[in-house]
């Protein structure tokens, strides 16, 4: 049976705090304080989705607009040139070893193109046989695509509702919460809540073995 492990991006496998606080710090150098950069990021989210970069510079540039459309691009585009060191250590150990055995797949949610090119400048292109960036909080429209009956499929993502969401969908999709740090309370929907990505390979293993375990 051919075995397919669908990943999240933002904060299973990529920073997004660190990527932020990069931004900032940049931004800052510019002359732009943290406060103005918190209350435009803020205000170019609609519907929880963030508009992109080029609807953040607009905000921006009504209040200082002595910098130049291009120079506050230039910040995001050199910033995200970087998104290699906001990848999580431990990812970049086990998606070699997983890429041979698994067919992985990538979901991330937010603007297409900011997305785009953090999951590219991230390096980890190369491992994924399929990418999808969604627009629908829920991720339910990505996994209608890549569903597949005959296979066993695993999520793992950092939001307990989207994995709520996708299981009451698709029953059959294996839930992996990865915590990290927080303590959540555990949902019947959710199969395994992992503190690291160390936690998943045992548990695939496991799984492999025929054993149920959380």
């Amino acid at each position: 049976m051919k075995k397919i492990i669908i990943f999240d991006f933002d904060n299973t496998l990529f920073s997004t705090s660190q990527f932020k606080k990069e931004l900032i710090e940049n931004f800052k150098k510019l002359g732009i304080t943290q406060e103005i950069f918190e209350k435009t990021y803020f205000a170019s989210k609609k519907n929880k989705k963030y508009q992109g970069y080029n609807y953040h510079i607009k905000l921006i540039k009504k209040i200082y607009p002595k910098y130049s459309f291009k120079q506050l691009k230039d910040v995001f585009k050199r910033t995200l040139r970087k998104s290699y060191f906001f990848v999580y250590p431990e990812v970049l150990k086990i998606l070699p070893n997983l890429s041979l055995k698994y067919e992985l797949v990538l979901i991330s949610f937010g603007e297409k193109n900011f997305q785009r090119k953090k999951i590219k400048n991230s390096g980890l292109e190369k491992f994924f046989k399929k990418i999808i960036i969604s627009s629908k909080f829920n991720k339910i429209s990505s996994f209608s695509k890549i569903f597949c009956k005959k296979a066993q499929m695993f999520f793992i993502e950092d939001n307990p509702l989207v994995l709520k969401t996708v299981k009451k969908k698709f029953p059959e999709v294996i839930t992996i919460c990865l915590t990290g740090k927080k303590r959540l309370k555990k949902h019947p929907s959710i199969d395994y809540y992992l503190k690291n990505f160390s936690q998943l390979l045992k548990i695939l293993k496991k799984i492999e073995k025929g054993q149920k375990t959380h």
